[in-house]
């Protein structure tokens, strides 16, 4: 019995759940613009309503019971005060110089007032215990119904019909500043491709352009197998002259009293012998003449 009651309200508190995690759907543009308003917002009050906004923000997540009313009235905060930043920025687009009115000081000093309220709220009752909490339940959705209803006739002060849901509004802002956003990004982009182009030229021109051009290596010749020259020796003794007239290599070698000329390639035979200093071809006779 415990366990079938158990299994039909599991989807029931998946369903609360999800419910409370999808009510706060605050864009990340708004949550962007405060925290630029919180630490620069030129205006005064305005930069401690952001923080204050964002500082709510953090203290409904600990809450534990009516989360889905805490969160919402987080919600209102953060996007009434987006609303208010941007209805500052348009003003002063328009060339307004003389800086924020002092109607504009008063009611973001009206603002700032209802703002710290809500946050002394959400802290004293997310602080409290379980048992309080519970008998506290009831009035404090009465409490947060009260809050969003100022703030939604803050809208009045800022220019803004009261009629008109805080969301609906911030829905509207949220597109012409995403809008804006585009239009920036794409000029900017536009700005960086045509820098690029004229002032860093293309890697392979510079290459081509700066780096000299080596000469090219000459080329050995082709090595070719050659027979070895002929070469002619020649012998003489005392000074004879001999002439080689077939090859121009000549090698004289003294031994003796032999003159000995060898001529290699050569059809002709030019070899002798010199005794005593008389040249003579063949070889020499010994013995007595007949």
């Amino acid at each position: 019995m415990g366990r079938a009651a158990d299994s039909s309200s599991a989807p029931k508190r998946r369903k609360v759940k999800n419910i409370v995690e999808n009510s706060l759907e605050i864009s990340n543009i708004v949550l962007t613009t405060l925290n630029n308003a919180a630490s620069m917002a030129p205006v005064p009050y305005l930069q401690q309503a952001a923080g204050l906004a964002l500082g709510i923000l953090n203290i409904v997540q600990g809450a534990k019971d009516n989360r889905d009313a805490f969160h919402k009235l987080a919600a209102d905060t953060c996007e009434l005060v987006y609303v208010v930043l941007c209805m500052y920025e348009e003003a002063t687009k328009k060339g307004d110089d003389r800086g924020p009115s002092r109607k504009l000081v008063d009611d973001l000093q009206g603002l700032l007032g209802t703002i710290s309220s809500i946050e002394r709220f959400l802290r004293k009752e997310v602080s409290r215990g379980a048992l309080f909490r519970l008998v506290r339940s009831k009035a404090d959705l009465g409490k947060i119904q009260e809050y969003r209803d100022t703030l939604r006739r803050s809208l009045d002060l800022f220019g803004l019909q009261s009629n008109v849901a805080i969301r609906e509004a911030t829905s509207q802002l949220i597109n012409q500043h995403e809008k804006i956003l585009l239009e920036l990004q794409r000029d900017r982009e536009k700005k960086n491709s045509e820098a690029a182009g004229v002032s860093v030229p293309a890697p392979a021109a510079v290459d081509q352009e700066n780096v000299p051009v080596a000469p090219a290596a000459p080329i050995p010749p082709i090595r070719k197998d050659e027979s070895p020259k002929p070469s002619v020796t020649v012998t003489h003794i005392g000074g004879d002259k001999v002439d080689s007239h077939s090859l121009s290599n000549v090698t004289n070698t003294n031994s003796g009293n032999v003159t000995i000329t060898t001529t290699t390639d050569s059809n002709n035979d030019n070899s002798y012998r010199q005794y005593g200093g008389r040249p003579g071809r063949g070889p020499v006779r010994r013995g007595p003449r007949k």
